[in-house]
Protein backbone atom coordinates (compact mmCIF):
# COMPACT_ATOMS: atom_id res chain seq x y z
CA UNK A 1 0.00 0.00 0.00
CA UNK A 2 1.66 3.20 -0.77
CA UNK A 3 1.61 5.62 1.93
CA UNK A 4 0.36 9.25 0.57
CA UNK A 5 -1.08 11.28 3.22
CA UNK A 6 -2.39 14.49 2.62
CA UNK A 7 -0.81 17.56 3.72
CA UNK A 8 -2.55 18.25 6.49
CA UNK A 9 -2.07 19.49 10.36
CA UNK A 10 0.44 16.78 11.56
CA UNK A 11 1.15 14.90 14.84
CA UNK A 12 4.97 15.16 15.73
CA UNK A 13 6.28 12.73 17.83
CA UNK A 14 10.14 13.43 18.71
CA UNK A 15 11.75 10.33 20.35
CA UNK A 16 14.83 10.12 22.15
CA UNK A 17 16.74 7.20 23.14
CA UNK A 18 19.50 6.70 25.62
CA UNK A 19 22.92 5.26 24.65
CA UNK A 20 22.27 2.09 26.23
CA UNK A 21 18.53 1.37 24.62
CA UNK A 22 20.43 -0.92 22.21
CA UNK A 23 22.90 -2.94 24.56
CA UNK A 24 20.82 -5.96 24.25
CA UNK A 25 21.23 -5.42 19.81
CA UNK A 26 24.28 -7.73 19.40
CA UNK A 27 26.87 -4.95 19.30
CA UNK A 28 24.65 -2.03 16.72
CA UNK A 29 25.38 1.11 16.46
CA UNK A 30 23.95 3.00 20.02
CA UNK A 31 20.95 5.28 19.08
CA UNK A 32 21.04 8.45 20.75
CA UNK A 33 18.32 10.70 18.70
CA UNK A 34 15.77 9.44 16.74
CA UNK A 35 13.24 11.79 15.28
CA UNK A 36 10.04 10.90 13.94
CA UNK A 37 7.60 13.37 12.23
CA UNK A 38 4.68 11.57 10.64
CA UNK A 39 1.09 12.75 9.42
CA UNK A 40 -1.32 10.90 11.94
CA UNK A 41 -5.04 11.05 10.83
CA UNK A 42 -8.22 10.11 12.70
CA UNK A 43 -11.13 8.28 10.86
CA UNK A 44 -14.61 9.69 11.45
CA UNK A 45 -16.23 6.31 11.62
CA UNK A 46 -19.89 5.90 10.82
CA UNK A 47 -22.27 4.21 12.72
CA UNK A 48 -22.07 0.12 11.93
CA UNK A 49 -19.52 0.33 9.81
CA UNK A 50 -16.92 -1.89 9.57
CA UNK A 51 -13.42 -1.17 7.87
CA UNK A 52 -9.87 -2.55 8.09
CA UNK A 53 -7.32 -0.09 9.34
CA UNK A 54 -3.19 -0.64 8.24
CA UNK A 55 -0.26 -0.29 10.26
CA UNK A 56 3.20 0.87 8.69
CA UNK A 57 6.36 0.52 11.23
CA UNK A 58 8.13 4.48 12.22
CA UNK A 59 11.65 4.96 11.65
CA UNK A 60 12.01 2.84 15.28
CA UNK A 61 10.73 -0.51 13.69
CA UNK A 62 10.49 0.14 10.08
CA UNK A 63 10.14 -3.49 8.75
CA UNK A 64 6.97 -3.72 11.32
CA UNK A 65 3.26 -3.71 9.59
CA UNK A 66 -0.33 -4.77 10.52
CA UNK A 67 -3.90 -4.43 10.42
CA UNK A 68 -6.99 -3.94 12.31
CA UNK A 69 -10.67 -4.63 12.20
CA UNK A 70 -12.78 -1.81 13.80
CA UNK A 71 -16.73 -2.44 14.13
CA UNK A 72 -18.79 0.57 14.94
CA UNK A 73 -22.17 0.46 16.80
CA UNK A 74 -24.28 3.06 18.85
CA UNK A 75 -21.87 2.66 21.99
CA UNK A 76 -18.60 2.95 20.40
CA UNK A 77 -15.93 0.56 18.08
CA UNK A 78 -14.45 -2.79 18.66
CA UNK A 79 -11.23 -3.35 17.43
CA UNK A 80 -9.12 -6.64 16.91
CA UNK A 81 -5.25 -6.03 15.41
CA UNK A 82 -2.76 -8.24 14.47
CA UNK A 83 1.10 -6.97 13.98
CA UNK A 84 4.19 -8.95 12.00
CA UNK A 85 7.74 -8.46 12.13
CA UNK A 86 7.59 -7.12 15.70
CA UNK A 87 10.89 -6.82 17.79
CA UNK A 88 11.50 -7.09 21.52
CA UNK A 89 10.46 -3.79 23.33
CA UNK A 90 13.87 -3.74 25.28
CA UNK A 91 15.60 -2.41 22.31
CA UNK A 92 14.42 0.85 22.69
CA UNK A 93 15.04 1.64 26.20
CA UNK A 94 13.48 0.59 29.81
CA UNK A 95 9.96 -0.95 28.23
CA UNK A 96 9.22 -4.25 28.49
CA UNK A 97 5.55 -4.11 26.13
CA UNK A 98 3.38 -2.71 23.55
CA UNK A 99 0.75 -0.86 24.03
CA UNK A 100 -2.00 -0.09 21.53
CA UNK A 101 -3.23 3.93 21.80
CA UNK A 102 -6.78 5.77 20.69
CA UNK A 103 -6.22 8.92 19.88
CA UNK A 104 -8.75 11.69 18.62
CA UNK A 105 -8.73 14.44 16.77
CA UNK A 106 -8.41 17.00 19.35
CA UNK A 107 -5.55 14.90 21.14
CA UNK A 108 -7.11 12.91 23.69
CA UNK A 109 -5.44 9.69 24.45
CA UNK A 110 -7.10 6.45 25.53
CA UNK A 111 -4.80 3.52 26.64
CA UNK A 112 -6.65 0.23 24.58
CA UNK A 113 -4.62 -2.70 25.85
CA UNK A 114 -1.55 -4.95 25.93
CA UNK A 115 -0.23 -6.13 23.29
CA UNK A 116 -0.01 -9.85 23.52
CA UNK A 117 3.25 -11.17 21.70
CA UNK A 118 5.02 -14.48 20.28
CA UNK A 119 7.74 -14.08 18.72
CA UNK A 120 7.74 -11.33 16.22
CA UNK A 121 3.83 -11.16 15.82
CA UNK A 122 1.55 -9.72 18.47
CA UNK A 123 -2.42 -9.20 18.55
CA UNK A 124 -4.59 -7.66 20.79
CA UNK A 125 -8.72 -7.26 21.23
CA UNK A 126 -10.36 -4.40 22.49
CA UNK A 127 -12.81 -1.84 22.53
CA UNK A 128 -13.06 2.03 22.53
CA UNK A 129 -15.80 4.61 23.01
CA UNK A 130 -14.68 6.79 20.70
CA UNK A 131 -15.86 6.89 17.15
CA UNK A 132 -13.65 9.57 15.96
CA UNK A 133 -9.94 8.46 16.38
CA UNK A 134 -6.58 7.43 15.03
CA UNK A 135 -4.45 4.30 16.11
CA UNK A 136 -0.39 4.07 17.35
CA UNK A 137 1.52 1.67 19.10
CA UNK A 138 3.88 2.33 21.47
CA UNK A 139 6.64 0.74 23.17
CA UNK A 140 5.66 1.23 27.54
CA UNK A 141 7.65 -0.03 30.60
CA UNK A 142 3.99 -1.50 31.88
CA UNK A 143 1.40 -2.22 30.54
CA UNK A 144 -1.20 0.43 32.73
CA UNK A 145 0.08 3.40 31.78
CA UNK A 146 -2.09 6.66 31.37
CA UNK A 147 0.45 8.73 28.69
CA UNK A 148 1.98 7.09 25.57
CA UNK A 149 5.90 6.81 25.62
CA UNK A 150 8.02 8.66 23.07
CA UNK A 151 8.59 5.18 21.77
CA UNK A 152 6.19 5.03 18.88
CA UNK A 153 6.61 2.09 16.74
CA UNK A 154 3.62 1.76 14.25
CA UNK A 155 0.48 3.91 13.56
CA UNK A 156 -2.29 3.91 11.08
CA UNK A 157 -1.94 4.41 7.61
CA UNK A 158 -5.73 4.84 5.65
CA UNK A 159 -6.44 3.58 2.42
CA UNK A 160 -8.42 5.94 -0.33
CA UNK A 161 -11.98 4.75 1.04
CA UNK A 162 -11.04 5.98 4.54
CA UNK A 163 -8.81 8.76 3.45
CA UNK A 164 -12.61 10.62 3.22
CA UNK A 165 -13.66 10.23 6.34
CA UNK A 166 -9.79 11.57 7.76
CA UNK A 167 -9.39 14.49 10.29
CA UNK A 168 -5.82 15.63 11.06
CA UNK A 169 -5.48 14.99 14.48
CA UNK A 170 -4.27 17.80 16.56
CA UNK A 171 -1.56 17.03 19.36
CA UNK A 172 -0.99 18.73 22.23
CA UNK A 173 2.61 19.19 23.28
CA UNK A 174 2.26 17.25 26.72
CA UNK A 175 0.80 14.24 25.13
CA UNK A 176 4.43 12.22 24.14
CA UNK A 177 6.21 13.36 27.12
CA UNK A 178 10.01 13.60 26.55
CA UNK A 179 12.23 12.17 28.80
CA UNK A 180 9.32 11.13 31.28
CA UNK A 181 10.95 7.59 31.91
CA UNK A 182 15.11 8.70 31.29
CA UNK A 183 15.65 8.08 35.15
CA UNK A 184 14.88 4.29 34.89
CA UNK A 185 17.45 1.79 33.38
CA UNK A 186 17.03 -0.69 30.55
CA UNK A 187 16.22 -4.57 32.08
CA UNK A 188 18.80 -7.21 31.77
CA UNK A 189 16.34 -10.26 30.13
CA UNK A 190 17.89 -13.83 31.61
CA UNK A 191 16.08 -16.08 29.72
CA UNK A 192 17.42 -19.08 31.73
CA UNK A 193 15.94 -17.12 34.63
CA UNK A 194 12.41 -17.81 32.90
CA UNK A 195 11.06 -14.85 35.15
CA UNK A 196 7.41 -14.08 33.44
CA UNK A 197 7.59 -10.38 31.48
CA UNK A 198 5.18 -9.64 33.69
CA UNK A 199 7.20 -9.42 36.76
CA UNK A 200 9.13 -7.04 35.22
CA UNK A 201 6.71 -4.48 34.40
CA UNK A 202 6.22 -4.71 37.83
CA UNK A 203 9.50 -3.45 38.84
CA UNK A 204 8.86 -0.78 36.19
CA UNK A 205 6.18 0.35 37.88
CA UNK A 206 7.33 0.08 41.17
CA UNK A 207 10.51 2.67 40.16
CA UNK A 208 7.91 4.78 38.32
CA UNK A 209 5.95 5.11 41.30
CA UNK A 210 8.66 5.59 43.54
CA UNK A 211 9.98 8.74 41.65
CA UNK A 212 6.82 10.35 42.09
CA UNK A 213 7.53 9.95 46.02
CA UNK A 214 4.64 7.55 46.17
CA UNK A 215 5.63 6.47 49.60
CA UNK A 216 5.69 9.44 50.70
CA UNK A 217 2.24 10.95 49.30
CA UNK A 218 0.60 7.88 49.57
CA UNK A 219 1.96 5.58 51.65
CA UNK A 220 -1.29 3.45 51.75
CA UNK A 221 -1.72 2.88 47.62
CA UNK A 222 2.65 2.36 48.02
CA UNK A 223 2.72 -0.32 50.23
CA UNK A 224 -0.31 -2.32 48.96
CA UNK A 225 1.82 -2.11 45.57
CA UNK A 226 5.10 -3.29 47.27
CA UNK A 227 3.52 -6.05 49.51
CA UNK A 228 2.15 -7.30 45.83
CA UNK A 229 5.48 -6.93 44.25
CA UNK A 230 7.25 -8.32 47.10
CA UNK A 231 4.87 -11.69 47.04
CA UNK A 232 5.06 -12.04 43.64
CA UNK A 233 9.57 -11.59 44.06
CA UNK A 234 8.59 -14.45 46.65
CA UNK A 235 6.39 -16.99 44.65
CA UNK A 236 9.47 -16.51 41.79
CA UNK A 237 12.27 -17.55 43.81
CA UNK A 238 9.73 -20.24 45.20
CA UNK A 239 10.39 -24.36 44.31
CA UNK A 240 6.52 -25.10 44.94
CA UNK A 241 5.20 -25.07 40.88
CA UNK A 242 1.61 -23.87 42.60
CA UNK A 243 3.18 -20.91 43.87
CA UNK A 244 5.24 -20.07 40.73
CA UNK A 245 2.16 -20.31 38.68
CA UNK A 246 1.00 -17.38 40.28
CA UNK A 247 3.44 -14.86 39.82
CA UNK A 248 2.43 -13.25 36.73
CA UNK A 249 -0.97 -12.69 38.20
CA UNK A 250 0.03 -11.10 40.85
CA UNK A 251 2.77 -9.59 39.44
CA UNK A 252 -0.03 -7.64 37.53
CA UNK A 253 -1.88 -6.56 40.29
CA UNK A 254 1.19 -5.26 41.79
CA UNK A 255 1.66 -3.31 38.14
CA UNK A 256 -2.08 -2.03 38.79
CA UNK A 257 -1.53 -0.83 42.46
CA UNK A 258 1.87 0.70 41.45
CA UNK A 259 0.26 2.76 38.48
CA UNK A 260 -2.39 3.91 41.38
CA UNK A 261 -0.40 5.02 43.93
CA UNK A 262 2.07 6.83 41.21
CA UNK A 263 -1.19 9.05 40.15
CA UNK A 264 -2.26 9.68 43.99
CA UNK A 265 1.10 10.28 44.56
CA UNK A 266 1.34 13.26 41.77
CA UNK A 267 -2.31 15.18 42.99
CA UNK A 268 -0.59 15.07 46.13
CA UNK A 269 2.71 16.72 45.13
CA UNK A 270 0.82 19.24 43.53
CA UNK A 271 -1.36 20.07 46.50
CA UNK A 272 1.38 19.96 49.20
CA UNK A 273 3.67 22.70 47.03
CA UNK A 274 1.11 24.70 46.25
CA UNK A 275 0.06 24.65 50.29
CA UNK A 276 4.07 25.80 51.13
CA UNK A 277 3.77 28.41 48.27
CA UNK A 278 0.54 30.04 50.49
CA UNK A 279 1.80 29.27 53.36
CA UNK A 280 5.47 31.20 52.32
CA UNK A 281 3.53 33.92 50.85
CA UNK A 282 1.30 34.35 54.23
CA UNK A 283 4.97 34.79 56.26
CA UNK A 284 6.33 37.15 53.92
CA UNK A 285 2.69 39.01 54.37
CA UNK A 286 2.75 38.75 58.09
CA UNK A 287 6.42 40.14 57.87
CA UNK A 288 5.81 42.81 56.07
CA UNK A 289 2.72 44.25 57.97
CA UNK A 290 4.73 43.86 61.27
CA UNK A 291 7.68 46.13 60.43
CA UNK A 292 5.02 48.35 59.03
CA UNK A 293 3.54 49.02 62.24
CA UNK A 294 6.66 48.95 63.50
CA UNK A 295 7.66 51.94 61.95
CA UNK A 296 4.08 53.94 62.13
CA UNK A 297 4.49 53.64 66.00
CA UNK A 298 8.26 54.85 66.30
CA UNK A 299 6.83 57.78 63.62
CA UNK A 300 3.91 58.78 66.10
CA UNK A 301 6.68 58.83 68.94
CA UNK A 302 8.28 60.93 67.32
CA UNK A 303 5.52 63.30 66.42
CA UNK A 304 5.04 63.55 70.14
CA UNK A 305 8.54 64.22 71.20
CA UNK A 306 8.08 67.27 68.60
CA UNK A 307 4.92 68.35 70.18
CA UNK A 308 6.19 68.27 73.78
CA UNK A 309 9.21 70.40 72.54
CA UNK A 310 7.12 72.98 70.96
CA UNK A 311 5.25 73.10 73.61
CA UNK A 312 8.07 73.64 76.23
CA UNK A 313 9.80 76.41 73.50
CA UNK A 314 5.98 78.18 73.96
CA UNK A 315 6.18 77.87 77.66
CA UNK A 316 9.79 79.51 77.88
CA UNK A 317 8.42 82.12 75.46
CA UNK A 318 5.90 82.96 77.96
CA UNK A 319 7.77 83.30 80.59
CA UNK A 320 10.64 85.39 78.95
CA UNK A 321 7.56 88.43 78.53
CA UNK A 322 6.06 87.36 81.69
CA UNK A 323 7.58 90.02 84.26
CA UNK A 324 8.48 93.27 82.70
CA UNK A 325 10.14 94.35 85.74
CA UNK A 326 12.63 91.43 85.39
CA UNK A 327 12.44 92.57 81.50
CA UNK A 328 15.75 94.74 81.66
CA UNK A 329 17.55 92.36 83.43
CA UNK A 330 16.55 89.26 81.74
CA UNK A 331 16.34 90.76 78.43
CA UNK A 332 19.86 88.87 77.35
CA UNK A 333 18.42 85.63 78.99
CA UNK A 334 15.36 85.88 77.32
CA UNK A 335 16.56 86.51 73.83
CA UNK A 336 18.75 83.42 74.19
CA UNK A 337 15.70 81.41 75.41
CA UNK A 338 13.69 83.13 72.49
CA UNK A 339 16.38 82.04 70.27
CA UNK A 340 16.53 78.25 71.54
CA UNK A 341 12.44 78.29 71.43
CA UNK A 342 12.91 79.14 67.82
CA UNK A 343 15.47 76.53 67.02
CA UNK A 344 12.92 74.03 69.64
CA UNK A 345 9.89 75.04 66.47
CA UNK A 346 12.16 74.69 63.95
CA UNK A 347 13.13 71.48 64.94
CA UNK A 348 9.73 70.24 65.83
CA UNK A 349 8.24 71.37 62.56
CA UNK A 350 11.37 69.24 60.94
CA UNK A 351 10.06 66.57 63.11
CA UNK A 352 6.40 66.55 62.35
CA UNK A 353 7.70 66.36 58.49
CA UNK A 354 9.60 63.40 58.93
CA UNK A 355 7.01 62.07 60.83
CA UNK A 356 4.47 62.77 57.72
CA UNK A 357 7.09 61.31 55.62
CA UNK A 358 7.32 57.90 57.66
CA UNK A 359 4.04 57.82 58.22
CA UNK A 360 3.52 57.79 54.05
CA UNK A 361 6.52 55.24 53.45
CA UNK A 362 4.47 53.09 56.20
CA UNK A 363 1.50 53.13 54.08
CA UNK A 364 3.29 52.24 51.11
CA UNK A 365 5.12 49.33 52.77
CA UNK A 366 1.33 47.62 53.85
CA UNK A 367 -0.01 48.79 50.66
CA UNK A 368 3.20 46.24 49.03
CA UNK A 369 1.45 43.62 50.95
CA UNK A 370 -1.21 43.45 49.01
CA UNK A 371 1.04 41.97 46.02
CA UNK A 372 0.23 38.81 47.90
CA UNK A 373 -2.66 38.52 45.83
CA UNK A 374 -1.03 39.06 43.05
CA UNK A 375 2.48 36.67 43.50
CA UNK A 376 -1.16 34.13 44.52
CA UNK A 377 -1.87 34.88 41.09
CA UNK A 378 1.43 34.12 38.90
CA UNK A 379 2.02 31.08 41.31
CA UNK A 380 -1.76 29.29 40.35
CA UNK A 381 -0.54 30.60 36.59
CA UNK A 382 2.68 28.70 36.59
CA UNK A 383 0.78 25.82 38.43
CA UNK A 384 -1.88 25.80 35.75
CA UNK A 385 0.04 25.64 32.81
CA UNK A 386 1.74 22.74 33.67
CA UNK A 387 -1.36 20.91 33.74
CA UNK A 388 -3.97 22.74 31.10
CA UNK A 389 -2.85 25.72 28.59
CA UNK A 390 -4.46 28.73 31.42
CA UNK A 391 -4.29 32.67 30.41
CA UNK A 392 -4.37 35.91 32.85
CA UNK A 393 -7.23 38.04 31.98
CA UNK A 394 -9.25 40.82 33.96
CA UNK A 395 -11.87 38.06 34.61
CA UNK A 396 -9.34 35.83 36.26
CA UNK A 397 -7.49 32.82 35.24
CA UNK A 398 -8.50 31.25 32.60
CA UNK A 399 -8.07 27.31 32.25
CA UNK A 400 -8.86 25.62 28.76
CA UNK A 401 -10.15 22.50 28.79
CA UNK A 402 -9.34 22.55 24.74
CA UNK A 403 -7.79 19.19 24.55
CA UNK A 404 -10.52 17.46 27.26
CA UNK A 405 -13.71 17.41 24.82
CA UNK A 406 -16.66 15.12 25.33
CA UNK A 407 -17.95 11.83 22.16
CA UNK A 408 -19.75 13.55 19.90
CA UNK A 409 -22.91 15.65 20.95
CA UNK A 410 -22.70 14.01 24.41
CA UNK A 411 -21.46 15.45 27.83
CA UNK A 412 -19.47 12.06 29.04
CA UNK A 413 -16.36 12.51 30.68
CA UNK A 414 -13.47 10.66 29.52
CA UNK A 415 -10.83 9.27 31.88
CA UNK A 416 -8.77 11.19 30.73
CA UNK A 417 -10.74 14.24 31.41
CA UNK A 418 -11.09 13.14 35.00
CA UNK A 419 -7.35 12.77 35.68
CA UNK A 420 -6.64 15.80 34.46
CA UNK A 421 -9.31 17.55 36.72
CA UNK A 422 -8.80 15.43 39.41
CA UNK A 423 -4.95 17.01 39.51
CA UNK A 424 -6.92 20.42 39.07
CA UNK A 425 -9.40 20.13 42.07
CA UNK A 426 -5.45 18.89 43.98
CA UNK A 427 -4.29 22.08 43.13
CA UNK A 428 -7.13 24.30 44.11
CA UNK A 429 -7.59 22.63 47.05
CA UNK A 430 -5.93 24.58 49.53
CA UNK A 431 -7.42 27.85 48.15
CA UNK A 432 -10.86 27.71 49.65
CA UNK A 433 -11.73 31.31 48.86
CA UNK A 434 -11.21 31.01 45.10
CA UNK A 435 -14.06 31.13 42.96
CA UNK A 436 -14.89 29.13 39.61
CA UNK A 437 -16.91 29.39 36.33
CA UNK A 438 -17.21 26.51 34.08
CA UNK A 439 -18.34 27.62 30.96
CA UNK A 440 -19.17 25.54 27.71
CA UNK A 441 -18.78 26.46 24.25
CA UNK A 442 -19.52 24.84 20.83
CA UNK A 443 -18.96 25.45 17.04
CA UNK A 444 -21.76 26.38 15.01
CA UNK A 445 -22.44 22.95 13.75
CA UNK A 446 -26.02 21.87 14.11
CA UNK A 447 -28.72 23.17 14.97
CA UNK A 448 -28.42 26.40 17.90
CA UNK A 449 -30.42 25.18 20.49
CA UNK A 450 -28.86 21.42 20.54
CA UNK A 451 -25.44 23.75 21.17
CA UNK A 452 -26.61 25.42 23.71
CA UNK A 453 -28.44 22.95 25.69
CA UNK A 454 -24.95 20.68 24.84
CA UNK A 455 -22.73 23.26 25.96
CA UNK A 456 -24.86 23.40 29.09
CA UNK A 457 -25.03 20.25 30.01
CA UNK A 458 -20.69 19.64 29.38
CA UNK A 459 -20.37 22.82 31.32
CA UNK A 460 -22.59 20.92 34.57
CA UNK A 461 -20.62 18.24 33.73
CA UNK A 462 -16.96 19.53 34.51
CA UNK A 463 -18.69 21.57 37.50
CA UNK A 464 -19.89 18.05 39.05
CA UNK A 465 -17.20 16.31 38.33
CA UNK A 466 -15.25 19.14 40.41
CA UNK A 467 -17.85 18.64 43.07
CA UNK A 468 -17.06 15.06 43.52
CA UNK A 469 -13.09 15.79 43.73
CA UNK A 470 -13.51 17.96 47.27
CA UNK A 471 -14.57 21.07 45.75
CA UNK A 472 -16.62 23.41 47.47
CA UNK A 473 -20.29 23.11 45.39
CA UNK A 474 -21.32 26.73 46.25
CA UNK A 475 -18.01 28.08 44.65
CA UNK A 476 -18.75 26.59 41.00
CA UNK A 477 -21.03 28.16 38.72
CA UNK A 478 -21.60 26.23 35.41
CA UNK A 479 -22.81 27.82 32.36
CA UNK A 480 -23.69 26.69 28.33
CA UNK A 481 -22.52 29.61 25.95
CA UNK A 482 -23.35 27.22 22.96
CA UNK A 483 -21.97 28.81 19.55
CA UNK A 484 -21.99 32.35 21.18
CA UNK A 485 -18.04 33.44 21.55
CA UNK A 486 -15.81 31.57 19.10
CA UNK A 487 -12.23 32.01 19.51
CA UNK A 488 -11.63 31.10 15.94
CA UNK A 489 -13.40 31.03 12.43
CA UNK A 490 -15.98 28.23 12.22
CA UNK A 491 -14.90 28.12 8.37
CA UNK A 492 -12.10 25.64 9.18
CA UNK A 493 -12.08 21.75 10.97
CA UNK A 494 -9.16 23.63 12.66
CA UNK A 495 -10.95 26.74 14.13
CA UNK A 496 -14.29 24.43 14.58
CA UNK A 497 -11.96 21.89 17.17
CA UNK A 498 -10.75 25.31 19.02
CA UNK A 499 -14.53 26.61 19.35
CA UNK A 500 -15.73 23.40 20.89
CA UNK A 501 -13.86 23.69 24.11
CA UNK A 502 -14.58 24.05 28.30
CA UNK A 503 -13.00 26.69 30.11
CA UNK A 504 -12.67 27.05 33.81
CA UNK A 505 -12.54 30.93 34.73
CA UNK A 506 -10.80 30.88 38.33
CA UNK A 507 -11.45 34.25 40.27
CA UNK A 508 -11.87 35.51 43.88
CA UNK A 509 -10.56 38.27 46.64
CA UNK A 510 -7.60 36.07 47.06
CA UNK A 511 -5.78 36.94 43.69
CA UNK A 512 -7.04 40.08 43.12
CA UNK A 513 -9.78 39.78 40.65
CA UNK A 514 -13.55 39.66 42.47
CA UNK A 515 -16.34 37.26 40.73
CA UNK A 516 -18.03 38.54 38.49
CA UNK A 517 -15.49 41.02 37.14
Amino acid sequence: MKHAFHRLASLTLLTWLPAAALAQTGGAAPVVKIEIARTIQAVNFKPKQSAKVDFVGTELMHQAKGQARVDVDASGAKIEASFDKMEPPTKFGPYLTYVLWAITPEGRTSNLGELKLDKDRASVGTTTRFQSFGLIVTAEPYYAVAFPSEAAVLQNSLDKDLQKQAEPIQAQAELFRRGQYSYLKAPTIDPKAKIPNDLYQARNAAAVALEAKADQFAPESWAKAKQLLDQAEAYQLSKKGKEKDQVAGIARRAVQAAADSRMIATQRGDQAQLEADKKAAAEREAQVMAEAQSEKKAAAEREAQAVAAAEKAEAARSAALSGEQQAKALAATANQQAAEAASAAATADAARSAALAQEQEAKAQAAAATQSASELRASLLEQFNKLLPTKDSPRGLIVNLGGVNFPSGKADLSVNAKERLSRFSGLVAAHPDLKFQVEGHTDNVGDATFNQKLSQTRAEAVRDYLVQQGVPAESISAEGLGDADPVASNNTSEGRAQNRRVEIIVSGDVIGTPLGK
